[in-house]
């Protein structure tokens, strides 16, 4: 999918769209995000790039809907220079690089409000 994904705050529920639509699709952080239900709500997302930057921002570890305490990497819907990475964010190290789509990471959905 290459080249597909945006990075800005507002793109994750597009994102996650369309990474779940692609032909053959059949598991992605994206789906994750996408079946999540929290608090009665079903419309969740795999944040974009700048919406985990900002979610990593505002949202304090090991609260009811933070983060894990610690340095894990959790994706993002924004795919990386290539078709085989995206980006995830180390929340403890505030760092966000790309990482190979195989690699397992956590997710944290989130939705709009």
């Amino acid at each position: 999918m290459l080249g597909t994904t945006l990075q800005g705050i507002g793109s994750g529920l597009e994102n996650t769209l369309l990474i779940i639509a692609q032909p053959g699709h059949t598991t992605s952080a994206a789906l994750v995000a996408s079946n999540a239900t929290f608090g009665g709500y079903l419309d969740w997302f795999l944040p974009s790039r700048d919406e985990l930057v900002e979610m990593n921002t505002r949202l304090q570890p090991q609260t009811t809907y933070g983060f894990v305490a610690g340095n894990p990497n959790y994706w993002s819907s924004t795919e990386n220079v290539t078709a085989t990475s995206a980006i995830a964010r180390n929340i403890g190290q505030q760092v966000t690089q790309g990482l190979n789509k195989e690699q397992l990471h956590y997710v944290r959905p989130a939705r709009r409000f």
